[in-house]
């Protein structure tokens, strides 16, 4: 069964998962998003992406979530940093230039041994959706 807190978009080279995580207690929810590249196209023409060896992972606080919905609403890009322990994660919501992507969301993570980075074309409904569904989640994420 699908987790109604769930937002997926699967691309040809690369998949977003996110997740809406309710607050507990007296901390903040947040927006987990996940993404992966393409693994593999089997026989049967089924895309797998590799969740299992080099998914990145990111949890969307308050002022990320605000910042991606400023620039969805007003038709911007956006760069937001995170830092913890040696790791770097570059989180970028940029506008496309022609095609049929109207954004790009793109997560690079960097550690001392390795650096891996996705990136997941949106088309114009999908980040429409996106918009309506993180204004939504800053309500949740507060438990108004």
């Amino acid at each position: 069964m699908e987790n109604p807190l769930n937002f997926k978009v699967y691309k040809g080279k690369s998949a977003l998962r996110l997740n809406l995580v309710r607050p507990k207690d007296y901390s903040l929810g947040f927006i987990f998003a996940e993404l992966a590249n393409l693994k593999e196209i089997t026989a049967d023409k089924q895309r797998n992406y590799d969740w299992e060896n080099n998914k990145l992972g990111v949890k969307l606080g308050f002022a990320d979530i605000t910042s991606i919905i400023y620039a969805l609403e007003y038709g911007d890009s956006c760069d937001l940093f995170h830092e913890f322990n040696g790791t770097t994660t570059s989180i970028k919501l940029q506008r496309s230039e022609g095609g049929n992507s109207a954004y790009f969301f793109k997560v690079q993570k960097k550690t001392p041994e390795k650096q891996l980075e996705v990136s997941v074309p949106l088309s114009p409904q999908e980040a429409f959706a996106l918009n309506i569904m993180f204004k939504k989640a800053l309500t949740s994420i507060h438990n108004w």
